[in-house]
């Protein structure tokens, strides 16, 4: 059964590193990397892809962008990098530079918990870090120790545990601040956008539990005029959707990411040709 993970060995470190970023990509970037090409050209055809940890790849030989390019034929960039979130991405000087020459950037949805906000700092690279509290938070958890966290998704869990009702006001309070953030991206990149989901229910920076964030809840901050593809594990196929490399946490599996690019390839070129004649 596909819902067990899947024990492998950690392979030797990946990454892209390009100048003017402090982040490591995945890559490539349509084959050119750093340097002038396809995408740096302004090929309007051309697919970025910008997320988080799932778009990386880690563990993973070929990751969905990768297995995607190939299927489509399209020429893509794949400026995922391994724990970030909004915070290292949106300000990243490198991946503005390359979304203003794309055709169309799919943004990896992630948790809008996952970037400093109105209530708490996250680290600027590693955006699963909780760093300090603001005033707003010390507010609605007057009780809590905020020093005995240091990841985002423990204090989300903990505080949703301390005080629901002062969880859904937190929760609000971020998605608003994030469709902020989701507007300013819009209009600093000036290509179209649209959104993929990997839904995998492993990470509570989405969903109803912690983040509150949903489709429904997209559409009542007024986001679906963004395209949305979201892509849920095959939990009855043979194949499994995990794997657990040892000594790190859970991540999707190689099976996983075939999933996502096969519904890319049926999804995406549609979306693709509307950017193109808006």
């Amino acid at each position: 059964m596909s819902v067990f993970p899947q024990r492998v060995s950690p392979p030797r470190e990946a990454g892209l590193s390009l100048r003017g970023s402090a982040l490591r990509f995945r890559g490539p970037l349509g084959g050119v990397e750093a340097s002038p090409g396809p995408l740096a050209q302004g090929a309007r055809g051309s697919v970025l892809f910008i997320g988080g940890s799932e778009t990386f790849g880690g563990y993973v030989a070929r990751p969905f962008v990768q297995r995607f390019a190939h299927q489509s034929g399209l020429e893509t960039g794949n400026l995922g990098a391994f724990c970030a979130g909004w915070e290292a991405l949106g300000r990243d000087p490198v991946v503005l530079k390359y979304a203003r020459t794309a055709g169309l950037i799919v943004l990896q949805l992630m948790g809008p918990q996952y970037r400093t906000n109105p209530y708490f700092q996250v680290h600027p690279r590693r955006n699963d870090r909780f760093v300090a509290p603001y005033a707003p938070l010390r507010q609605l958890f007057p009780q809590v120790d905020f020093t005995r966290f240091s990841f985002v998704g423990h204090l989300m869990r903990s505080l949703q545990q301390q005080d629901v009702y002062a969880h859904r006001r937190l929760q609000r309070g971020l998605q608003q601040a994030w469709r902020q953030h989701i507007a300013g991206l819009a209009r600093l990149y000036r290509t179209p956008i649209a959104f993929l989901w990997v839904d995998h229910g492993m990470d509570p920076g989405l969903g109803e539990a912690v983040a509150g964030l949903t489709q429904h809840r997209l559409a009542e901050l007024d986001l679906t005029d963004v395209p949305l593809l979201q892509v849920q594990p095959d939990l009855l196929g043979q194949r499994p959707m995990f794997i657990r490399p040892e000594g790190q946490i859970t991540v999707i599996s190689g099976a996983y990411h075939q999933k996502v690019a096969d519904a890319l390839a049926q999804w995406l070129p549609s979306v693709l040709a509307d950017a193109r004649l808006n």
